[in-house]
């Protein structure tokens, strides 16, 4: 098969039976092998120039209003004591776990597949004391005069 030129072409090393191994794939015929959207083909492929059939494995699936979602799962890779090393958990475990709200843990690790010590911390809380600022509104206009745009 022909490709366009400028088309990413990835080496497919499985057992699909739409795919032969070793041969050239683009993104598009890869999610239409496995039946899955181009986007999560390119997050699962970033920076990888060989597929595999691992890559396109989503075993955690929830079903809201009749359509199917696959749960995010990370590898842990840090010393927390909360967590054991090389073991996998879904996001909200991870939230449950250490205690953070479950969109700030999905926000720190959206495109990656492990998580470590430095996505678990906790949550920065402005610390302007009452000495500096004349009432509540100063204290507070400099917390956010602190953020980066």
């Amino acid at each position: 098969m022909t490709h366009h030129k400028k088309a990413i072409l990835i080496q497919y090393l499985g057992s699909n039976k739409n795919l032969t191994a070793g041969k050239m794939y683009t993104r598009d015929e890869l999610a239409k092998a496995y039946n899955i959207s181009k986007t999560t083909v390119c997050l699962r492929l970033s920076g990888k120039m060989v597929a595999r059939d691992k890559d396109f494995e989503m075993t955690n699936t929830k079903k809201i209003n009749g359509r199917r979602y696959f749960e995010k799962i990370a590898t842990f890779i840090g010393h927390d004591s909360r967590f054991e090393r090389g073991k996998s958990y879904t996001v909200n475990n991870i939230a449950e776990i250490s205690n953070l709200d479950l969109a700030t843990i999905k926000r720190r690790i959206v495109k990656r597949n492990s998580f470590c010590d430095d996505d678990l911390r906790p949550l920065k809380k402005c610390t302007a004391g009452p000495s500096q600022f004349d009432n509540y509104a100063e204290s507070v206009s400099a917390c956010w005069l602190k953020r980066k745009l």
